[in-house]
């Protein structure tokens, strides 16, 4: 597309807040940004939903808006418009679908046939990380592409999991040249390298605003055909996104709460009461979709874990993970269950952590499935 129609598309989307429904509207009646421009005057006659200040922004020139395309080429940074062939369709379902889409990596994962989102708090129980990693993982096995936030918490406890046997996307709450957040710079390396993509609805040079979690949020549902939440407790964000999915469209489903009286899961609870349904295993999804969406056969049994590769571990390695209890724990703790020396524990422990059968956290390991 030449660099003068998406100046067009720009300043369409520059034009109104994000995550309004009126360029949309315009579009219906107008069809593309071009016809838009051309016709502003006559938009100031005919829509009076327009605001003073939309007016004053559809006045501008799109050429303004140069500095944003110069800034993409800079970070390789693709803008792709509403009428763009490779613009997600199931955003196009959705009543105010961004005018533009700024996207790293390939959008072919959002073509494929099934899309989950799966969502939850920023700071989780080991419970819910190993809940969150077990659907990504599996998810990501049967050839369903794996969508979350790229927060920190159980949104990298997903990606992660799902990179480890496939690829997965992130739709951003921050503008792709943002370094947001900082300790998931390295996952969203991965991300790309793994042929998944980063999404934001946010130019980039433009500031970030706490707001913008919710505008996302929205959009991560679009993208999805379902919405899995983890953890949430009653003021977690995770819930606007399963809100969002339920207008959609879109099915919802919940982990179930890991203990009733924990306010971390007080999110969760009333989603389930007004029909979200239960997120017990991967056949919950699969079952859900199994008539829309062909899903891979070559399966694990339901319910289980996926055990990492130990042939290359010597059998006293072996034996350590075996021992190894669910939750982290330190070299002390191990050293008295197993009777093996801290300066043995350490080296064993770090072939296992290069193997990626454990994983260390704060000082602690943590077997991995």
């Amino acid at each position: 597309m030449k660099a003068d129609e998406l100046l067009d598309w720009l300043w369409l989307a520059q034009a109104f807040p994000y995550g309004s429904i009126k360029p949309a509207e315009l579009l219906t009646e107008y069809q593309h940004a071009r016809a838009v421009y051309e016709h502003r005057s006559e938009c100031a006659e005919r829509f009076d939903f327009l605001t003073q200040s939309e007016l004053a922004a559809m006045r501008k020139s799109p050429q303004e808006y140069l500095p944003i395309l110069e800034r993409c080429a800079r970070f390789d940074i693709q803008v792709i418009p509403y009428d763009h062939p490779a613009y997600p369709a199931r955003l196009q379902t959705i009543d105010c679908p961004p005018v533009v889409l700024y996207c790293r990596g390939s959008l072919a994962a959002f073509s494929e046939s099934l899309c989950i989102a799966v969502v939850g708090t920023r700071t989780p129980s080991e419970y819910s990380k190993r809940v969150a990693a077990y659907a990504g993982r599996e998810l990501a096995q049967r050839g369903i592409c794996v969508l979350s936030g790229c927060s920190e918490g159980i949104d990298a406890e997903v990606h992660r999991a799902a990179l480890s046997v496939g690829r997965t996307a992130a739709v951003l709450s921050c503008p792709l040249d943002k370094n947001y957040p900082a300790s998931n710079e390295g996952l969203r390396r991965e991300i790309l390298r793994h042929g998944g993509a980063l999404v934001s609805e946010f130019p980039p040079g433009t500031e970030f605003f706490p707001e913008q979690f919710a505008l996302r949020n929205r959009l991560l549902s679009a993208l999805s055909d379902g919405v899995v939440v983890v953890e949430a407790s009653a003021k977690s964000g995770s819930l606007s996104t399963a809100r969002a999915a339920a207008d959609q469209g879109r099915e919802v489903f919940c982990v179930p709460p890991a203990d009733l009286f924990n306010p971390r899961y007080d999110g969760v609870k009333p989603l389930l009461r007004e029909g979200a349904a239960q997120f017990l295993s991967v056949g919950d999804v699969t079952e859900a979709f199994r008539y829309q969406f062909s899903v891979a056969a070559t399966l694990p049994e339901e319910g289980t874990a996926h055990s990492p590769d130990l042939s290359e571990l010597s059998s006293q390695e072996v034996e350590l993970y075996r021992a190894m209890p669910d939750d982290p724990v330190d070299t002390g703790y191990l050293s008295a269950k197993t009777g093996l020396l801290v300066s043995d524990l350490m080296q064993m422990l770090t072939k296992l952590e290069l193997s990626g059968a454990v994983r260390k956290t704060a000082g602690r390991y943590q077997k991995v499935y």
